[in-house]
């Protein structure tokens, strides 16, 4: 018997697809995972794209049987503060839910947890979108769904690279990653393309649809995900084959959640093994893993960064239609947008593959390729984001090539942060293998992000009244802390030596004592 923990579908998926493959089952984690987060981006999108249909040029009296002059309350000259205090609370709510969810998610199984966050994702989506076919115009229940999104937003990204640390190694980890990260700009392209369709008719259909796709995707989850390779017993333990994971030489252990290595491409069973090894694995406290290093200093970059990738996430969109109004309509607004993710999939693979370590590198060296890649990208942010503000027409050659080398620039650091960054922090050395830090770490950083995330489109909404010009501005300013941040740690990772850290004694007597 496979056990209590093998979820419903995956008896008929080993068979047809998985068969006894370690490599098949790390591959399927990778496209479900990719999958999952794909949808949950794309079920973010629609605010963005809809918003210019919420608010109106002319304001009237009463929209409710006329969609085309906006949805009250968000047809009043005060509109941006009003969508920027949605776009706000929602991404603080998501924030501080994150440190959570990833407290949370270290300690039960990933596949229950990451099943039901998606369900209850793709309801609020839908909640949002009832708006429209009820004809709710109260601004407090547009507030409420937003709450709601934020907290089961939140059950994603902890799980999601929890489950890729849990089944691949540290082998070409950027490159990996960056090449999976992709899933955030595909989500937003998906999205786009989704709410831009039916943004001008039916803006409705715009959140409830990738609400349904969401709700789908944690159906698919729950059936037939495994969250480790070692809920594959029949009785023994699986493990892991070599070209999945290439140890560090400098380095005395992989991540905790990571099992050895065999000597072929099997999935083997070993004998009979007490569960003391895995039960004695104490989850990371927050406080602890805050006081790791480069924990703290990561997480305050990525506050800058995701402040900027987040502005234009939700504010590029009602940019494009204001650079030439009249001619430019919400569904090619939303078209156009795209351009920013693409260029988020190339700098989220090229600073993995560019900053991935040799296999003589220390974890120090390591953070150190991280950082300096970082530093480069947000060193060329800076000078197209003038650029772009100084050029910006929404069909001139010229603004889409600079808008795509923005998104390159921007979302590269942002993707390398949150995927290899923050494995290699959860699986460094001063853990000493014993401790599972992976989804606490995660979340610490990308919480911290969220934070700005929130800031920049709050921000955002308040600036906009005063001009375009202000909001870039900001988000120059953001870039350029983001930078002196990264070149930070890149001195202090250079200067460093690799020292014994306060968790190690901490971490060995919670291990050893009786």
């Amino acid at each position: 018997m496979l056990g209590v923990s093998i979820p419903i579908g995956y008896p008929c998926l080993r068979p047809l697809i998985l068969r006894d493959s370690y490599s098949r089952h790390a591959l399927y984690v990778l496209l479900l995972t990719f999958l999952c987060y794909t949808l949950y981006h794309a079920s973010r999108k629609p605010i963005s794209v809809v918003k210019g249909v919420l608010h109106a040029a002319e304001f009237s009296g009463d929209n409710a049987g006329d969609k085309s002059v906006g949805w009250k309350p968000f047809d009043q000259e005060n509109w941006s503060q009003l969508i920027g205090g949605l776009e706000y609370i929602y991404l603080l709510v998501y924030a501080v839910s994150m440190v959570t969810s990833g407290y949370v998610a270290e300690r039960i199984n990933l596949r229950h947890f990451l099943a039901f966050g998606m369900l209850l994702s793709g309801l609020t989506n839908i909640a949002f979108g009832f708006a429209y076919y009820c004809g709710i115009h109260n601004y407090l229940y547009f507030f409420c769904v937003q709450v709601l999104s934020g907290v089961t937003q939140a059950s994603g990204w902890p799980a999601v690279v929890t489950l890729m640390g849990n089944w691949w190694g540290k082998t070409r980890r950027g490159f990996i990653m960056g090449l999976w990260n992709a899933h955030t700009s595909v989500g937003n392209i998906l999205g786009s393309l989704v709410a831009g369709y039916f943004a001008d008719s039916d803006w409705g259909a715009a959140f409830a649809v990738p609400g349904i796709m969401l709700i789908v995707g944690g159906l698919v989850v729950y059936c037939t995900l495994i969250d480790r390779p070692e809920r594959l017993q029949l009785p023994g333990r699986f493990t892991r084959p070599p070209h999945l994971s290439l140890p560090n030489s400098k380095s005395t252990v992989e991540s905790s959640c990571l099992p050895k290595r065999p000597s072929s491409d099997r999935l083997e069973e070993l004998p009979c093994q007490s569960n003391t090894t895995t039960t004695t694995k104490q989850a990371i406290g927050l406080c602890d893993a805050l006081r790791l290093p480069n924990v703290l200093a990561y997480s305050i970059l990525l506050f800058f960064a995701k402040l900027v990738s987040y502005t234009f996430l939700y504010w590029l969109p009602n940019y494009l239609v204001v650079v030439e109004p009249g001619t430019v309509t919400a569904e090619q607004a939303a078209q156009l947008s795209v351009l920013f993710d693409l260029g988020g999939i190339v700098g989220g693979i090229l600073a993995g593959w560019l900053s991935d370590p040799k296999e003589s590198d220390s974890d120090t060296m390591t953070i150190w390729r991280r950082a300096f890649m970082c530093s480069v990208m947000l060193s060329l942010a800076a000078p197209l984001l003038i650029a772009y503000q100084a050029l910006a027409s929404a069909g001139s050659t010229t603004s889409l090539v600079l808008l795509f080398c923005c998104g390159l620039t921007v979302n590269g650091p942002y993707a390398l942060i949150t995927t290899a960054v923050s494995a290699d922090l959860g699986t460094q050395h001063a853990l000493q293998g014993r401790a599972r830090a992976l989804a606490t770490i995660t979340a610490i950083i990308d919480g911290t992000g969220s934070l700005g995330a929130a800031l920049g489109p709050f921000l955002t909404g308040i600036l906009v009244p005063f001009g375009w010009s202000a909001v870039f501005l900001m988000l120059l300013t953001s870039d350029l802390l983001a930078l002196t941040t990264s070149l930070w740690i890149v001195c202090r990772s250079r200067r460093s030596t690799v020292k014994p850290s306060f968790l190690d004694a901490r971490l060995k007597y919670t291990t050893l004592r009786p």
